[in-house]
């Protein structure tokens, strides 16, 4: 105490932090077992967003990391045009601020800020180009299995393949693929229906934790960055 007194905490004090604790350890508990949509089978999808909604208090609980989430920081040196990444990604909730969307953002991915709510996901990226104290990565989407038919801009998207699939699956438009190497043995096979969004790359710092999954091959790299510098917005002149 200010005063020198000495603070005594008595067995009341002690019991209710056991039970606070108690609490707290559940509640987290229940927050780490609430999925994403895209994590189940569409059967279980709108007993999943009844549970979700009936617990709020998961936003307030960080996503636990797993074996499965590992991750760390990487020397700048390590990292390399066409490198596939995956890392956590905070962006503001558009989803959420349109009032026309008829998409529900979950919520363990939703965070409220005095800003706004943000939205946070693991997402899968491809290192694009390097600079001195920072990448940019374009980011891979699945679109909960959808294809680009309801894109405005088919073409900002490219297919991606991952080299060990056996399906042969058509690309979603006039692009082609993208092919992966070298992919991590504990990565899962990727969706047939992934894409690389080949105008939306993303600045990140060095040292944010990443995880490796893989690479791109080269002619595939070398597709990417054509393509990125043609459908890039150009400066427009100024207006005289």
């Amino acid at each position: 105490m200010k005063d020198g007194t000495p603070l005594i905490i008595g067995p009341r004090f002690i019991a209710l932090s056991s039970i606070l604790s108690r609490e707290g350890n559940k509640r987290a508990a229940e927050a780490d077992n609430i999925l994403h949509l895209s994590e189940v089978h569409p059967v279980q999808r709108p007993k999943l967003v009844a549970r979700q909604l009936s617990h709020p208090e998961a936003n307030l609980h960080p996503i636990p990391i797993t074996s499965s989430h590992a991750y760390r920081i990487y020397p700048k040196d390590e990292f390399r045009p066409g490198m596939i990444i995956r890392g956590i990604l905070h962006e503001q909730d558009y989803i959420a601020a349109s009032s026309g969307s008829n998409i529900t953002i979950t919520y363990r991915n939703r965070t409220e800020s005095r800003f706004g709510p943000i939205c946070t996901k693991w997402r899968k990226m491809i290192v694009l180009c390097m600079f001195q104290d920072h990448y940019t990565a374009v980011p891979i989407f699945t679109h909960n299995g959808n294809d680009l038919m309801y894109k405005k801009k088919p073409e900002e998207y490219i297919s991606i393949k991952d080299h060990r699939t056996k399906d042969e699956v058509p690309p979603q438009n006039r692009h082609g693929y993208l092919v992966t190497e070298n992919i991590n043995a504990d990565i899962e096979l990727s969706d047939v229906n992934i894409k690389a969004h080949i105008t939306y790359s993303l600045p990140r710092k060095y040292d944010l934790p990443i995880k490796k999954e893989g690479s791109l091959m080269t002619d595939s790299l070398n597709r990417l960055i054509t393509l990125f510098n043609y459908y890039a917005p150009r400066p427009q002149k100024p207006r005289k």
